[in-house]
């Protein structure tokens, strides 16, 4: 396992092995404040989260893209602030930074957030809360006939969390592989082997000549689902530990050694 060290001060580095990944998981407690980390922020970041329409909204945005800038800069060495990202034609973002082969990827839902940092290719996280009563008409839009099927097929008691399985597996893969509105949702199929906590994912049309790509539930919080998509035959995966960092929790899991087990609980 990797003795990461979280970004506590800019002093403090982790190292990430060439074909890891590491996976935070951050909760925005109530009491937070973003006055002090939204400094990080540049000016496009600094945009966004001013047109949230609520605080609660903004001070999430703020801690993620703070808590990547933290992140990102305890593995680099460097201060967070100096940090400059790119975007390609589908906004999905990369830094621009001498070490090149660093991946990452984020995603927020109500006050929890995941960030992932990759040396092992291209990585996509996505986390959801579990809403009693879930979009369903996603579905019809976004789903494949085979996932249509094996949602109609789930009992009553089980449909809300398996929409939530399909519809982060599917969101994961969508942003590792950076093509964000660019993908027909409907050519890739995340049901096969859908209640395993590591699945493959099946492409089809002109998505087939994408690669392998490997899809893993996080067993991270409850009253959520959430996911993570990387290429297929990289390192196995591992659950870390947790620390603090300022108002927010992190629970650290270090992908690159042991099986992941989907009956791991984050305590």
């Amino acid at each position: 396992m990797v003795e990461a060290v979280l970004p506590i001060c800019l002093q403090e580095t982790f190292t990430l092995p060439a074909g890891e990944i590491l996976v935070w998981q951050v909760e925005v407690r109530p009491d937070y404040t973003p006055d002090v980390d939204i400094t990080l922020l540049d000016e496009v970041e600094s945009k966004r989260a001013a047109s949230f329409k609520t605080a609660a909204l903004r001070a999430v945005f703020v801690a993620a893209h703070a808590s990547l800038r933290n992140v990102l800069a305890a593995r680099l060495g460097v201060n967070p602030k100096s940090l400059v990202f790119d975007a390609n034609e589908w906004d999905k973002p990369s830094l621009r930074h001498p070490c090149c082969d660093l991946e990452f990827n984020i995603s927020h839902s109500a006050n929890r957030i995941l960030i992932a940092v990759s040396s092992a290719g291209p990585v996509g996280v996505d986390i959801e809360k579990i809403l009693p009563e879930p979009p369903y008409e996603v579905a019809s839009i976004a789903f494949s006939q085979n996932e249509r099927a094996a949602l109609e097929r789930e009992p009553a008691a089980r449909r809300v969390n398996v929409f939530y399985d399909l519809w982060t597996r599917k969101e994961a893969l969508v942003k590792a592989m950076g093509l964000g509105l660019g993908i027909e949702l409907q050519d890739i199929d995340v049901s096969p082997d859908m209640h395993a906590g590591r699945s493959k994912a099946i492409l089809f049309a002109t998505l087939a000549e994408a690669g392998d790509w490997e899809l893993l539930r996080l067993p991270l919080i409850a009253g959520f689902s959430a996911a993570l998509s990387r290429r297929r035959h990289q390192p196995k995966a591992a659950v870390g530990e947790k620390t603090r960092l300022a108002n927010f929790e992190l629970s650290r899991h270090v992908f690159g050694h042991k099986k992941l087990d989907s009956n791991i609980q984050v305590q």
